[in-house]
């Protein structure tokens, strides 16, 4: 079964060969945007030293932000190995343009689109599926 896929920055989905294409055709050869985003934070705490017995110290708490460079012109984004995912219980899904998909909701989106046979995806009946035993 095709598994590649294609969401594009409006959540429209393609499948397949046509996924491939969609994605050659928009994104390859495109300049390259990079803004710097926060994608979270990590907090590290250590033990102090160099206190004299009596002084005050204890722990520093150091707060780092996790900053990456993202692709902010990307069209859109080609997805080639869901069903590799379903043979992982730790990976859980992928954000794409703002919206998490789950691993189910990727998969969802396979059989829907492979089911009718087009890249219309609002006129179909799969809305998710459920997978081994999560």
């Amino acid at each position: 079964m095709r598994s590649t896929i294609y969401v594009d920055s409006r959540h429209r989905v393609r499948l397949g060969v046509d996924a491939v294409k969609t994605f050659l055709r928009e994104d390859t050869g495109r300049p390259v945007v990079f803004e710097e985003k926060v994608v979270g934070t990590i907090e590290n705490t250590v033990a102090s030293q160099g206190f004299e017995l009596g002084e005050q110290g204890g722990p520093i708490t150091i707060i780092y932000d996790v900053v990456i460079d993202e692709d902010v012109a990307m069209r859109g984004r080609l997805l080639q190995s869901i069903k590799t995912g379903l043979r992982s219980g730790a990976y859980q899904g992928t954000k794409i343009f703002g919206r998490y998909y789950t691993t189910e909701e990727a998969i969802a989106l396979i059989l829907r689109l492979h089911d009718s046979g087009q890249n219309d995806i609002w006129a179909n009946r799969w809305n998710r599926c459920s997978l081994g035993d999560r």
